[in-house]
């Protein structure tokens, strides 16, 4: 007596076909496995082979109990996963936000929580910010961010198989926000005028001269390939293809990229330039001069020479402003936007599209077709 097995959708439950007395029989073997449903089959097809008229019997397989930990037990579970795989910042909002959270519902457990109480604890972040003035609530911005990290934190629950109920922020509808006026950017003057300010800050009193080397270096890197402050701070020389000009951006045992993709960046003359005196076969391009640890994520920092610089160049401007300006030289430039998410280590040319607006000149490249 032959059976046959299948299923209505992908991952759907398995369900079994077989004749009867003449009749064709179907009926639900209850389980998602695969392995499992053709083990029932098997146990089926002997049944009807030794008596076509008996009624097999498919067990149903026991469910497997909810999951749905204690606040402090799942953090102890979370918290090792988090360290492993998340930046210490990002850990550090996590645990904010989730106190912050169970202080204002008092639930006990993940699943204590519900739509509601999350609608609730956005409308009172817009009331009352935690260590605000009373009355004084959270901007959007920030009252997304929450929302953010919280939906992440039930998220990753699901997917550690530490719970298996509902998201309660699945739903929440995140503050629509006008989007923000152009931010100015350095142009190439005043990113020359702090690489020259770099040089006279080497010269004054009490200033190291690594740390001098640190800043200048730091700032090319920023200013001209785009590197992120971290991505800077963890930059070897074993990055750089002297010979094809590029620089890639790549993963090392003490270091991991943003999105974990490495990335290569054509490397503009005046940063091959300022490098080439300082180049080494291997280490780190920055000098580490002092112990930071547990005090900073970033193994040499920079902070206050560059605040130095900057006063001495007359310019604002804080690491990232150099990145961004790097994207919006590109893009004035007409460059095109995918090959400056790829410099920049963007996943999709949307976060880019935010410096399309600097091209507003005419470009002759366009009668290159």
């Amino acid at each position: 007596m032959m059976a046959s097995i299948h299923r209505k959708t992908k991952k759907g439950t398995w369900y079994i076909t077989y004749r009867q007395d003449g009749r064709q029989r179907h009926r639900s073997l209850h389980t998602k496995n695969g392995r499992l449903a053709l083990q029932l089959k098997k146990e089926i097809e002997l049944v009807l082979q030794d008596d076509e008229s008996a009624e097999p019997v498919v067990t149903e397989s026991p469910k497997e109990a909810p999951k749905d930990p204690l606040l402090e037990h799942f953090w102890e579970q979370f918290l090792p996963w988090a360290t492993a795989h998340r930046s210490p910042s990002t850990i550090e909002e996590y645990q904010n936000w989730f106190k912050q959270f169970a202080e204002f519902t008092r639930i006990e457990r993940l699943g204590d929580a519900t739509r509601s109480d999350a609608e609730a604890f956005k409308a009172k972040l817009l009331r009352q910010g935690k260590n605000k003035p009373k009355g004084t609530g959270l901007d959007k911005v920030s009252v997304n961010n929450a929302l953010k990290t919280l939906r992440a934190t039930w998220n990753h629950a699901g997917k550690l198989g530490l719970y298996s109920g509902k998201n309660p922020f699945a739903g929440v509808e995140p503050f629509r926000l006008p989007q923000a006026p152009n931010k100015k950017y350095l142009d190439s003057d005043q990113v020359n005028a702090l690489l020259q300010a770099a040089e006279q800050y080497a010269k004054e009193k009490y200033v190291r001269q690594v740390e001098a080397r640190n800043v200048r270096l730091a700032i090319a890197l920023m200013a001209l390939a785009g590197l992120r402050k971290r991505e800077v701070c963890f930059a070897r020389w074993e990055w750089i293809r002297w010979d094809k000009k590029v620089l890639s951006v790549s993963n090392h045992a003490e270091f991991t990229t943003k999105n974990k993709r490495s990335r290569v960046i054509s490397m503009h003359d005046e940063l091959v330039r300022i490098l080439w005196p300082h180049r080494k076969d291997q280490g780190y391009i920055l000098e580490s001069v002092r112990t930071y640890a547990g005090r900073t994520r970033y193994r040499a920092d920079f902070k206050k020479g560059f605040r130095r610089v900057c006063e001495l160049a007359g310019v604002k401007a804080t690491p990232h402003d150099l990145r961004h300006s790097f994207a919006s030289r590109q893009a004035v430039r007409g460059r095109s936007l995918h090959v400056i998410a790829g410099w920049l280590g963007h996943s999709t040319t949307w976060i880019t599209e935010r410096y399309a607006h600097f091209q507003q000149e005419y470009n002759a490249d366009v009668n290159d077709m």
